[in-house]
């Protein structure tokens, strides 16, 4: 869940080098009713084989995923992060 939280809310502004936002309390998070009520997860068993940073790996995959969905709904090609931001978009 966390990262379909940094795909589709969470973003940063920054002026060249320097960060512009520091309040912690509207930063756009990903809140309970926005999650879907449930997420399907496969297991692939590798014994064997090192299970360090296997979640991180899936971050570009996943916002290329949630980014054609949203394509093949709606004709919108987004191309850039957070969708939330993009092109004027709310989820």
């Amino acid at each position: 869940m966390q990262l379909l939280g940094w795909i589709a809310y969470e973003a940063a502004d920054h002026h060249g080098a320097h960060r512009t936002d520091y309040e912690w309390s509207t930063y756009p998070i990903l809140r309970f009713g926005h999650a879907p009520r449930s997420v399907v997860v496969e297991i692939v068993d590798r014994p064997g084989t090192p299970f360090f940073d296997t979640g991180e790996c899936a971050q570009g995959l996943t916002a290329a995923a949630l980014t054609n969905a949203l394509f093949a709904a709606d004709g919108t090609r987004l191309r850039s992060l957070p969708v939330a931001r993009s092109e004027a978009r709310v989820l």
